[in-house]
C-alpha cells in the first residue's frame, strides 16, 4: 500500500469517525435514553377555558425547557390524566398514575374535592404532586407530598375579611357559601378573621354542591336577604353556577347590595349576556362586584408579561391566570428535580423521595424559584401564602381594585403601624404584612407620529396622557425616559371626581429619542417608544394599570407622517403595545452609610411601544430595484453571440463598479454595525460577477486551444445556475422576514 493509499484511508477513516459522532450527538439529543415523565391531572378531556389554560401553561414552560436540552439531557414528557374534575374519577387516575413505574411526579388537580381525594393515593404511594389551582388548606394539611403554588383558603379568608374591613370599610357581612371542601374552608376562615376585625355576620347560607333543585335554594336565600334591613355586604363563597344565578336573581330584582365573590372572572360573566338587561347596558349585573384572585397579570412582573405575550401571539387571546400558576407549578417541578439529581431507571421510588426532599429546599424568598406569579417558596405545610390580589367589574371587564396589598419585610413592631393598619395602609394576616399598593390607571390615546427622523434618532408623538386614581396622587411628579428634553404636563385639559374618582387628561407634544435598526433594511421594523416613571413612588406604593374604559388604542395599519422625504416611502404601524413593567435604580438615599453600598431602588414604569414597519411589497422591493437591474444585465450577458465574448468581459467588468458604487452610496450602509438585509443581495451579486470571470478565464483558455464547446459550458451553467441561486435567495429573504 502506497503513500497516496494510506492518505487517502486516513481520510476515509476520519470522514467516518466524524459522522459516527453527529449520529451519536444526533441520536442522543432527539432520542435520549431516558426521559422525565411527568402527570399533569385534571379536567383534561374538554374544550372549557381554565383546562384550555392549565394546558397551555404545562405546555409553554414544557416547551421552553425541552428547547434548551431538557434537564440534565433528559427530554421532559407530560402525559395528561383527565379526572372530569370529579372526586372518583380522580381517585381512579391517581391509582392509574401510582401504578406507572415511569413517572416521577404529578401536577394537578384542579378543584379542591379532587386534589383531597387523590392526595390520599399519592401519599400511601410517595409520589409528590403540586396544585395551582385547589386552595382549600385540607389538600396539603397532614399530606407531606402536597405542595401548592397560590394561597390556601385559610389565607384567602383572612385576606378577604381584611379587604372588606381595610379597603372597603365594610362592618355588616352576610354569607352564601358551598358547603363542599372550597366553601366551607374558606367560610371557615373568613368568619374566624371577621370577627377579630369586628365585622358582624349578619346572616349565613350554605348551598349543597349536589342538590336536587338549585333554583328553589337560591330563591329562598335571596328572599332572606331581602327581608333583611341591613344585610351590609354579600360574601358569596359559591360554585360558579351558584354565584351566576345568585348575581341575578339579586340585580333583577333591583338590589343594589354590595358583592364580594371569592372567585369570579371576566369569563365566567359570559353567561349574563343572555339576559335583557345585560344586552341593554352592558355590565349591569356585574359593575361594582369584587372579587380575590390567585394572580393578577395587570400588575405582574416580566416573566408573565412575556408568557402572555407567547399566547398572545398563537391564540389572540389573553390566557386566564391558571396558565401562570400552572406554568409556574411546571417550573417548580422541574428545578425541583434538577435539584435532586435523580439517579433513573430502577430508583423510581428514591428519585420521587429525592425531588419531594428538594421542593421542602424551597423554603424562603432567597431559596425559591423565579415564576410569574413571584417568587416561590413554601412553608411547613407546602403552601405559598402571601399573594392575593383584588379585582372589580365594569362594562363586562375585569380591573384591579384601586387598592392591592403585597407581603412586605416592615418589622411587625415598626413605629405607626397600628395606625397604619387601621387606616388600610397594611394587613396583618397572621405572621404577614401585607402593604398597600396604590393603582393609578393609565391611557395613552396617541393621535399623531410625525417627523420621525431616522438619521438623528428622534420622533415627535402628541398624545393625550389619563390617569384615573382614588385617594392623592400627584400625576405631575413624573418623567419621561426617552424624552429629548423635559416633558412639562401643565394644566390638564379635563379633571373631574365622582364618587371619590379622580380622572385627570393632558395634552402632551414631544420629541423622543429612540434606537433605530436597520439590520434587516429593508425588512426592518421600528419600536417607537413612549415611557415614564414617578419621580418618588417606587413599586412599594404604586402600580400602574392599562385603563381598558379610556386608552384608544394605536389600530394596526395607521399611517406613519415620516419628514425626511429620501425616507418616505410608506410607514404603517404594525402593533401597539401598552403596559408596566419595573425599572431598577441605585441610590444611597442620602445616607453617608450607605456611601459605599447603594440600595436598589425599583420604580413601577408605564410603557407605550408601537412597533412600525414599511406599508407593502413595494415599501419592501423599492430598495432592491437598482441591483435587481444588475442582476437582470448580468444573465442578459449570457445570450450575447460567442463571437463577442472580450465585448462580454468588458460588460462584466462594468457591473461590478457599477454594484460598488450602488452598495456604498446607500446611506444605511453607514448607519449599522453589520450588514444589513439587503446588503447580503450585494454580496451574493459580487459572487456572481466573480464566479463570471473566473469561468470567462478559463472559457477563454479553451477557445485560445480550439475547444469549440468552451463558449457553450460558460454560457449554458449561467443560464442554468444563474436563476437557481437567484431562487435560492428568494426563499431565503421570504422565510427569513415573512
Amino acid at each position: 500500500m502506497n503513500k497516496k493509499q494510506v492518505s487517502r484511508l486516513l481520510i476515509y477513516l476520519v470522514v467516518l469517525a466524524i459522522l459516527v459522532v453527529i449520529l451519536l450527538v444526533f441520536y442522543r439529543y432527539f432520542y435520549p435514553s431516558e426521559t422525565i415523565r411527568i402527570a399533569v391531572a385534571g379536567p383534561m378531556g374538554g374544550t372549557h377555558p381554565t383546562s384550555i389554560a392549565i394546558r397551555e401553561g404545562v405546555r409553554h414552560k414544557v416547551d421552553e425547557v425541552n428547547a434548551g436540552g431538557g434537564i440534565g439531557g433528559r427530554k421532559v414528557i407530560i402525559e395528561y390524566f383527565n379526572d372530569n374534575d370529579d372526586r372518583r374519577r380522580a381517585i381512579a387516575v391517581a391509582n392509574e398514575i401510582a401504578e406507572r413505574d415511569n413517572i416521577l411526579m404529578v401536577i394537578g388537580h384542579k378543584s379542591s374535592g379532587a386534589s383531597i381525594a387523590a392526595g390520599r393515593i399519592y401519599r400511601k404511594a410517595g409520589i409528590p404532586a403540586i396544585t395551582a389551582s385547589a386552595m382549600a388548606s385540607t389538600v396539603t394539611k397532614d399530606n407531606k407530598w402536597y405542595f401548592r403554588v397560590i394561597s390556601n383558603t385559610a389565607f384567602q379568608g383572612d385576606y378577604i375579611a381584611n379587604y372588606i374591613s381595610r379597603a372597603l370599610r365594610q362592618k355588616l357581612v352576610s354569607i352564601v357559601y358551598d358547603t363542599g371542601a372550597y366553601g366551607s374552608s374558606l367560610v371557615k376562615h373568613f368568619k374566624i378573621s371577621a370577627r377579630k376585625q369586628g365585622i358582624e355576620i349578619v346572616g349565613s347560607w350554605g348551598v349543597p354542591p349536589d342538590r336536587g333543585s338549585p333554583d328553589t335554594r337560591l330563591k329562598t336565600i335571596v328572599a332572606d336577604l331581602r327581608t333583611i334591613e341591613y344585610p351590609g355586604m354579600l360574601f358569596l363563597a359559591t360554585l360558579n353556577r351558584d354565584t351566576m344565578d345568585l348575581i341575578t336573581l339579586l340585580r333583577g330584582t333591583g338590589s343594589e347590595i354590595p358583592i364580594f365573590v371569592s372567585y369570579l372572572t371576566a369569563a365566567d360573566l359570559k353567561v349574563l349576556r343572555q339576559h335583557p338587561q345585560e344586552q341593554k347596558v352592558p355590565g349591569f349585573f356585574s359593575n361594582g362586584i369584587y372579587s380575590s384572585k390567585p394572580f393578577l397579570p395587570d400588575i405582574a412582573n416580566d416573566k408573565a408579561r412575556e408568557l402572555r405575550r407567547r399566547i398572545l401571539a398563537e391564540y389572540g387571546r389573553d390566557p386566564m391566570w391558571h396558565a401562570y400558576t400552572y406554568y409556574d407549578a411546571v417550573t417548580t417541578a422541574l428545578k425541583a428535580i434538577e435539584h435532586a439529581e435523580i439517579r433513573g431507571r430502577g430508583h423510581l421510588r428514591g428519585d420521587r423521595k429525592a425531588i419531594r426532599t428538594a421542593l421542602t429546599e424551597f423554603y424562603s424568598h432567597e431559596q425559591g424559584v423565579p415564576g410569574t406569579t413571584g417568587q416561590i417558596f413554601f412553608d411547613e405545610n407546602g403552601d405559598r401564602n402571601g399573594h392575593m390580589a383584588t379585582v372589580t367589574f365594569h362594562n363586562r371587564k375585569q380591573l384591579p381594585a384601586y387598592l392591592q396589598y403585597e407581603q412586605t419585610v416592615i418589622p411587625i413592631g415598626s413605629q405607626d403601624l397600628f395606625q397604619d393598619t387601621l387606616e388600610g395602609k397594611h394587613l396583618l394576616i397572621g405572621d404577614k404584612m401585607m402593604d398597600g399598593i396604590q393603582v393609578v390607571f393609565v391611557s395613552v390615546d396617541v393621535m399623531a407620529i410625525r417627523e420621525i427622523d431616522f438619521e438623528g434618532q428622534h420622533f415627535t408623538a402628541d398624545f393625550i396622557l389619563r390617569f384615573r386614581y382614588k385617594g392623592e396622587f400627584d400625576d405631575t411628579d413624573i418623567h419621561f425616559i426617552d424624552a429629548a428634553e423635559p416633558v412639562l404636563l401643565g394644566k390638564p385639559i379635563l379633571e373631574k371626581t365622582e364618587d371619590g374618582v379622580t380622572t385627570r387628561s393632558y395634552r402632551v407634544s414631544a420629541r423622543f429619542n429612540a434606537g433605530f435598526d436597520f439590520s434587516d433594511f429593508p425588512f426592518e421594523r421600528h419600536r417607537l417608544t413612549i415611557r415614564f416613571v414617578h419621580n418618588r413612588l417606587k413599586r412599594d406604593k404604586l402600580v400602574y394599570a392599562t385603563d381598558p374604559a379610556g386608552i384608544r388604542e394605536v389600530e394596526a395599519g395607521s399611517k406613519i407622517q415620516v419628514s425626511d422625504a429620501q425616507w418616505d416611502v410608506g410607514w404603517v404601524v404594525e402593533k401597539g403595545d401598552y403596559f408596566q413593567d419595573v425599572t431598577q435604580a441605585e441610590s444611597t438615599l442620602g445616607e453617608p452609610a450607605s456611601f459605599d453600598s447603594p440600595q436598589s431602588l425599583a420604580y413601577p414604569r408605564y410603557n407605550v411601544e408601537l412597533t412600525m414597519t414599511r406599508s407593502g411589497l413595494e415599501s419592501w422591493l423599492r430598495p432592491f430595484l437598482p441591483l435587481l437591474i444588475l442582476f437582470i444585465l448580468l444573465y442578459f450577458q449570457f445570450f450575447l453571440s460567442g463571437r463577442v465574448h472580450w465585448l462580454r468581459l468588458l460588460f462584466v467588468i462594468a457591473l461590478l463598479p457599477s454594484a460598488i458604487c450602488l452598495h456604498t452610496s446607500m446611506p444605511i450602509v453607514w448607519m449599522t454595525e453589520q450588514p444589513a438585509a439587503i446588503e447580503w443581495a450585494f454580496y451574493v451579486f459580487y459572487v456572481f460577477v466573480i464566479l463570471a470571470l473566473a469561468e470567462f478565464n478559463r472559457t477563454a483558455r479553451r477557445i485560445r486551444d480550439n475547444e469549440k464547446l468552451g463558449i457553450l459550458m460558460y454560457v449554458f451553467s449561467g443560464i442554468s445556475f444563474f436563476p437557481l441561486i437567484m431562487l435560492v435567495m428568494i426563499a431565503f429573504y421570504a422565510n427569513h422576514y415573512f
